[in-house]
């Protein structure tokens, strides 16, 4: 064609495949100079290549921090014991997957059993000491507006750790600004009152009121509300193919349902 001319075709492709010998052998010459390692999801701890990539860094680890993006559903895998192997690494650092307080959670994640998470957190814990950094990373959605509270009372005061936030903004439909606005004001009143019994002091806690404004602004900013009912319709449908119950977790939906 006339455009050929123009310049060269470039071969370079997006790798969908790393479960090969090649891909680990230069993982093992990157290794020496190799800082941090990050494994995102889906769920890299029911990854079998995710356990192959940790074993080849281990006779480097002590100089490699490991970053996860987890739900901590798993901490052993057939013979391979993650928490021993983290232990020879410089320092692990998760993003713990949790949408809310158990009850919640566990509707929102069908697959996960936060009971679970919240057992292997502590066996981390106690294993790795300093070694450990960590959070729990909250999703705000139109399933846990209400639940906010209890579930930031959840991480402190039982999981013992700190919370990042970020939004559902993608489908629109699960975006918390579709609320309608009487369920915004209902909401809105319950963060007002639950940060009237946080003392903004400490990290910790300052960081809560932080995320509580700054959800509770989102929350009011924008409506959305024409996509309400397609949330309904579609948090249904979930129920029915789940057998889960939207309004005994999230009573305030109840008129609504």
């Amino acid at each position: 064609h006339e455009y050929e001319s123009l310049g060269h075709v470039n071969t370079t492709h997006k790798e969908t495949s790393f479960d090969n010998e090649q891909f680990i052998q230069d993982i093992v010459k990157l290794a020496p100079t190799i800082e941090i390692v990050e494994f995102a999801g889906g769920e890299p701890l029911m990854d079998p290549l995710h356990y192959k990539v940790l074993e080849a860094l281990e006779p480097f680890a002590s100089n490699i921090t490991v970053k996860y993006s987890t739900n901590l559903s798993k901490v052993k895998f057939g013979k391979f014991d993650t928490i021993a192997s983290w232990a020879k690494f410089k320092a692990v650092d998760l993003s713990l997957s949790i949408d809310g307080y158990p009850e919640l959670n566990n509707y929102i994640r069908t697959e996960s059993d936060t009971d679970v998470l919240a057992k292997n957190l502590q066996l981390v814990k106690s294993e790795l000491k300093e070694k450990y950094v960590g959070r729990a990373a909250l999703c705000y959605s139109a399933w846990n507006v209400f639940g906010l509270p209890e579930s930031y009372e959840y991480f402190e005061h039982v999981l013992d750790t700190p919370v990042h936030g970020n939004i559902a903004w993608d489908p629109i439909f699960i975006n918390p600004q579709v609320l309608p606005k009487e369920l915004k004001q209902q909401a809105t009143l319950k963060y007002k009152k639950y940060l009237n019994t946080v003392e903004p002091r400490g990290e910790r806690n300052k960081r809560i009121h932080r995320f509580i404004n700054q959800n509770m602004n989102f929350l009011n900013d924008k409506d959305q509300s024409q996509h309400f009912e397609q949330f309904i319709r579609f948090t249904k449908t979930l129920d029915r193919t789940r057998s889960t119950s939207m309004i005994e977790v999230i009573p305030e939906f109840a008129n609504y349902g």
